[in-house]
């Protein structure tokens, strides 16, 4: 799913649609797939929705492996969110 949503976000065999990307990336997340709730919560920071986009990043970083957590946390802590930079440094702090 997580895949679908990336084919819909990047217009590739289909055409571009960031709202159903969103879907398939909210129905990845659901599923339990850490990429799809690292990319469920990046679009939902990019709609101002930081608490939800939070939640999954937590939830993400609780089953992700290390390297994804490693390049997960350097990608938050580039949003420059107080909320964010915390979580990036929470995750930092125990991949080491």
């Amino acid at each position: 799913m997580n895949v679908i949503g990336r084919f819909v976000e990047e217009g590739w065999e289909t055409s571009q649609d960031s709202v159903l990307a969103a879907d398939w990336y909210r129905r990845s997340a659901e599923a339990g797939d850490f990429r799809g709730q690292f990319n469920c919560a990046s679009k939902l920071a990019e709609q101002g929705s930081d608490s939800e986009a939070a939640a999954w990043l937590r939830q993400c970083a609780s089953t992700a492996t290390i390297g994804f957590k490693q390049t997960m946390a350097q990608n938050v802590l580039q949003t420059g969110k107080p909320v964010f930079v915390k979580m990036a440094a929470e995750i930092l702090f125990r991949t080491r």
